[in-house]
Protein backbone atom coordinates (compact mmCIF):
# COMPACT_ATOMS: atom_id res chain seq x y z
CA UNK A 1 0.00 0.00 0.00
CA UNK A 2 1.27 3.50 -0.68
CA UNK A 3 2.11 5.85 2.20
CA UNK A 4 -0.75 7.47 3.87
CA UNK A 5 -0.26 10.90 4.93
CA UNK A 6 -2.39 13.43 6.82
CA UNK A 7 -3.58 16.38 4.66
CA UNK A 8 -1.94 18.66 7.14
CA UNK A 9 1.28 16.69 7.65
CA UNK A 10 4.31 18.66 5.70
CA UNK A 11 6.83 16.23 3.76
CA UNK A 12 9.55 17.80 2.45
CA UNK A 13 10.40 16.87 -1.08
CA UNK A 14 13.51 14.61 -1.39
CA UNK A 15 11.92 12.36 1.96
CA UNK A 16 11.86 8.58 0.94
CA UNK A 17 8.63 6.60 2.62
CA UNK A 18 8.26 3.11 2.31
CA UNK A 19 4.88 1.30 2.06
CA UNK A 20 2.22 1.59 4.02
CA UNK A 21 3.47 4.19 6.11
CA UNK A 22 1.25 6.36 8.19
CA UNK A 23 2.09 10.33 8.96
CA UNK A 24 -0.58 11.99 11.50
CA UNK A 25 -1.75 15.59 11.60
CA UNK A 26 0.51 18.38 11.57
CA UNK A 27 3.79 15.99 11.83
CA UNK A 28 7.15 16.88 10.03
CA UNK A 29 9.38 14.84 7.79
CA UNK A 30 12.18 16.43 6.58
CA UNK A 31 14.04 16.15 3.21
CA UNK A 32 16.66 13.69 3.99
CA UNK A 33 14.80 11.04 5.84
CA UNK A 34 14.25 7.63 4.87
CA UNK A 35 11.52 5.37 6.60
CA UNK A 36 11.00 2.15 6.34
CA UNK A 37 8.14 0.22 5.02
CA UNK A 38 5.11 0.18 8.10
CA UNK A 39 6.18 2.90 10.15
CA UNK A 40 3.82 5.08 11.92
CA UNK A 41 4.67 8.84 12.78
CA UNK A 42 2.15 10.29 14.65
CA UNK A 43 0.12 13.45 14.77
CA UNK A 44 2.47 16.58 15.93
CA UNK A 45 5.64 14.42 15.52
CA UNK A 46 9.31 15.10 13.81
CA UNK A 47 11.42 13.45 11.66
CA UNK A 48 14.33 15.44 10.27
CA UNK A 49 18.04 15.16 9.35
CA UNK A 50 20.13 12.85 8.14
CA UNK A 51 17.40 10.16 8.97
CA UNK A 52 17.58 6.38 8.16
CA UNK A 53 14.48 4.10 9.88
CA UNK A 54 13.59 0.76 9.24
CA UNK A 55 10.66 -0.95 9.43
CA UNK A 56 7.79 -1.13 11.38
CA UNK A 57 8.60 1.58 13.83
CA UNK A 58 6.29 3.98 15.78
CA UNK A 59 6.90 7.64 16.12
CA UNK A 60 4.66 8.81 19.11
CA UNK A 61 3.19 12.26 19.13
CA UNK A 62 5.47 15.46 19.83
CA UNK A 63 8.40 13.16 19.80
CA UNK A 64 11.47 14.70 18.01
CA UNK A 65 13.56 12.34 15.54
CA UNK A 66 16.93 13.41 13.52
CA UNK A 67 17.42 16.62 15.48
CA UNK A 68 21.05 18.65 15.35
CA UNK A 69 23.32 17.72 17.92
CA UNK A 70 23.25 19.73 21.42
CA UNK A 71 27.15 19.20 21.17
CA UNK A 72 28.54 22.43 20.97
CA UNK A 73 31.42 20.84 18.62
CA UNK A 74 29.44 20.98 15.49
CA UNK A 75 30.79 22.51 13.13
CA UNK A 76 28.30 22.03 10.62
CA UNK A 77 27.89 18.81 7.46
CA UNK A 78 25.59 16.11 7.73
CA UNK A 79 25.75 13.29 10.50
CA UNK A 80 23.11 11.49 10.77
CA UNK A 81 20.95 8.81 12.59
CA UNK A 82 20.44 5.30 12.18
CA UNK A 83 17.43 3.23 13.47
CA UNK A 84 16.62 -0.33 13.18
CA UNK A 85 13.26 -2.35 12.91
CA UNK A 86 10.01 -2.34 15.21
CA UNK A 87 11.52 0.40 17.41
CA UNK A 88 8.79 2.51 19.70
CA UNK A 89 9.46 6.42 20.54
CA UNK A 90 6.53 7.96 22.81
CA UNK A 91 5.69 11.07 23.59
CA UNK A 92 8.41 13.42 23.51
CA UNK A 93 11.26 11.24 22.98
CA UNK A 94 14.58 13.16 21.51
CA UNK A 95 16.81 11.44 19.67
CA UNK A 96 19.50 13.60 18.38
CA UNK A 97 21.95 12.50 15.37
CA UNK A 98 25.86 12.44 15.89
CA UNK A 99 28.43 15.28 15.89
CA UNK A 100 30.66 15.33 13.22
CA UNK A 101 30.91 14.41 9.68
CA UNK A 102 30.62 11.04 8.65
CA UNK A 103 29.56 9.56 12.29
CA UNK A 104 26.32 8.15 12.85
CA UNK A 105 23.97 7.79 16.38
CA UNK A 106 23.12 4.31 16.04
CA UNK A 107 19.82 2.39 17.25
CA UNK A 108 19.38 -1.08 16.66
CA UNK A 109 15.98 -3.31 16.58
CA UNK A 110 13.00 -4.34 18.75
CA UNK A 111 13.74 -1.11 21.24
CA UNK A 112 11.06 0.41 23.19
CA UNK A 113 12.13 4.53 24.71
CA UNK A 114 9.42 5.66 26.79
CA UNK A 115 8.12 8.89 27.13
CA UNK A 116 10.80 11.99 27.27
CA UNK A 117 14.02 9.76 26.91
CA UNK A 118 16.66 11.44 25.26
CA UNK A 119 19.11 9.85 23.14
CA UNK A 120 22.28 11.83 22.64
CA UNK A 121 24.89 12.29 19.82
CA UNK A 122 26.80 9.18 18.74
CA UNK A 123 25.12 7.05 21.28
CA UNK A 124 24.75 3.39 20.10
CA UNK A 125 21.97 1.26 20.93
CA UNK A 126 21.62 -1.86 20.87
CA UNK A 127 18.69 -4.46 20.12
CA UNK A 128 15.72 -5.15 22.36
CA UNK A 129 16.24 -2.52 25.09
CA UNK A 130 14.18 -0.88 27.37
CA UNK A 131 14.43 2.70 29.12
CA UNK A 132 11.37 3.91 31.17
CA UNK A 133 10.56 7.60 31.36
CA UNK A 134 12.66 10.20 31.31
CA UNK A 135 15.95 8.14 30.81
CA UNK A 136 18.95 10.38 29.82
CA UNK A 137 21.55 9.27 27.68
CA UNK A 138 24.42 11.84 27.30
CA UNK A 139 26.81 11.45 23.81
CA UNK A 140 28.68 8.47 22.95
CA UNK A 141 26.94 6.29 25.73
CA UNK A 142 26.96 2.50 24.47
CA UNK A 143 24.46 0.12 25.65
CA UNK A 144 24.40 -3.39 24.43
CA UNK A 145 21.51 -5.55 24.19
CA UNK A 146 18.62 -6.00 26.42
CA UNK A 147 19.18 -3.34 28.85
CA UNK A 148 16.72 -2.17 30.85
CA UNK A 149 16.91 1.61 32.41
CA UNK A 150 14.54 2.75 35.05
CA UNK A 151 12.32 5.71 34.55
CA UNK A 152 14.85 9.56 35.44
CA UNK A 153 18.09 7.76 35.69
CA UNK A 154 20.62 9.44 33.82
CA UNK A 155 24.24 8.06 32.14
CA UNK A 156 27.03 10.41 31.76
CA UNK A 157 28.96 10.59 28.52
CA UNK A 158 30.78 7.99 27.26
CA UNK A 159 29.56 5.05 29.62
CA UNK A 160 28.78 1.37 28.54
CA UNK A 161 25.98 -0.83 29.74
CA UNK A 162 26.81 -4.43 29.57
CA UNK A 163 23.82 -6.97 28.05
CA UNK A 164 21.26 -8.00 30.04
CA UNK A 165 21.96 -4.91 32.81
CA UNK A 166 19.17 -3.01 34.53
CA UNK A 167 19.59 0.55 36.10
CA UNK A 168 17.58 1.16 39.25
CA UNK A 169 15.26 4.70 38.77
CA UNK A 170 16.94 7.76 39.34
CA UNK A 171 20.28 6.23 39.20
CA UNK A 172 23.12 8.83 38.10
CA UNK A 173 25.51 6.55 36.30
CA UNK A 174 28.90 7.87 35.93
CA UNK A 175 31.28 4.43 35.29
CA UNK A 176 30.37 1.21 33.07
CA UNK A 177 28.04 -1.03 34.46
CA UNK A 178 29.28 -4.88 33.81
CA UNK A 179 26.97 -7.53 31.54
CA UNK A 180 23.91 -9.10 34.06
CA UNK A 181 24.47 -6.44 36.95
CA UNK A 182 21.90 -4.29 38.60
CA UNK A 183 23.77 -0.47 38.94
CA UNK A 184 22.13 1.44 40.99
CA UNK A 185 22.74 4.78 43.60
CA UNK A 186 24.00 8.27 43.20
CA UNK A 187 26.64 7.63 42.17
CA UNK A 188 25.33 4.10 40.71
CA UNK A 189 27.39 1.40 41.59
CA UNK A 190 26.90 -2.62 41.03
CA UNK A 191 24.38 -3.90 43.49
CA UNK A 192 23.59 -7.21 42.89
CA UNK A 193 22.89 -9.79 39.45
CA UNK A 194 20.38 -8.96 37.61
CA UNK A 195 18.56 -12.29 38.74
CA UNK A 196 15.21 -11.82 38.17
CA UNK A 197 15.78 -10.21 34.24
CA UNK A 198 18.09 -13.25 33.36
CA UNK A 199 15.35 -15.40 34.92
CA UNK A 200 12.81 -13.70 32.42
CA UNK A 201 14.96 -13.87 29.57
CA UNK A 202 15.30 -17.58 29.90
CA UNK A 203 18.54 -18.11 31.69
CA UNK A 204 19.35 -21.46 33.82
CA UNK A 205 20.12 -20.88 37.73
CA UNK A 206 23.13 -22.58 36.48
Amino acid sequence: MPASIHPSAIVEKGAELGNDVAVGAFAYLGARVRIGDGCRVGHHATVEGNTTMGRDCEVSPYAAIGGRTQDLKYEGGDPGLEIGDRNTFREFVTVHTATREGSFTRIGSDNNLLAYVHVAHECTLGNHIIISNNGTLGGHVALADHVTIGGLTAVHQFCRIGRYAMLGGCAKVVQDIPPYMIGDGHPARVRAVNKIGLSRHGFSQE
